[in-house]
């Protein structure tokens, strides 16, 4: 990576985010908070932001990726001053193992987060339809329920009156009477 390109990667993860008073560095930093479509969001926007510093085209095959992860958690758990005062050549390939391992993982939890949203609205989706087949049953269905009745002596004339229905609609189907 050319010096110049290097020094405007480092300026802008030490930049602070608008609106914050966190740098871009901290922010990519923090984890993922709940599930919802506001985490999403953010996840989104993370992986945007590396994407447009080019973390998805840099080349690292040379560094092993076990070795991209050792740089990457040693920015993780260093302080962004500290991170600072090493040595810029140090600096730079910590950093940037740092932002191409968190593309990385930052597109496997948004594949997760998209597919647990997913499974959320169709669950909400499936209760609603259930409450409306629920309200749409009629009430003289309810009640001609065999279940519905209080002595033994109406539920054997309703399970008959039921049974005759059954037989004649059955029959009708056939095209003959049973």
């Amino acid at each position: 990576m050319p010096p110049a390109k290097a020094q405007r990667l480092i300026e802008s993860a030490y930049s602070t985010r608008q609106g914050t008073d966190a740098t871009h560095l901290d922010w990519l930093k923090a984890p993922p908070k709940r599930h919802g479509p506001g985490t999403l969001a953010e996840t989104f926007d993370k992986v945007r932001y590396l994407k447009s510093l080019g973390a998805h085209e840099w080349d690292l095959a040379d560094i092993a990726l076990a070795k991209q992860q050792a740089y990457a958690r040693q920015v993780q758990a260093r302080r962004p001053v500290k991170t600072r005062e090493i040595k810029a050549t140090r600096q730079t390939i910590e950093l940037v193992c740092f932002l191409r391992a968190t593309l990385l993982e930052l597109t496997d939890i948004a594949l997760q987060q998209s597919s647990r949203r997913s499974q959320q609205l169709f669950r909400e989706a499936a209760d609603r339809a259930q409450a409306r087949r629920t309200r749409s049953v009629t009430a003289p269905e309810i009640v001609e329920h065999p279940l519905e009745f209080e002595t033994p002596g109406k539920i054997g004339l309703a399970f008959e009156k039921r049974r005759g229905q059954w037989l004649e609609s059955i029959g009708a189907i056939n095209g003959s009477p049973l």
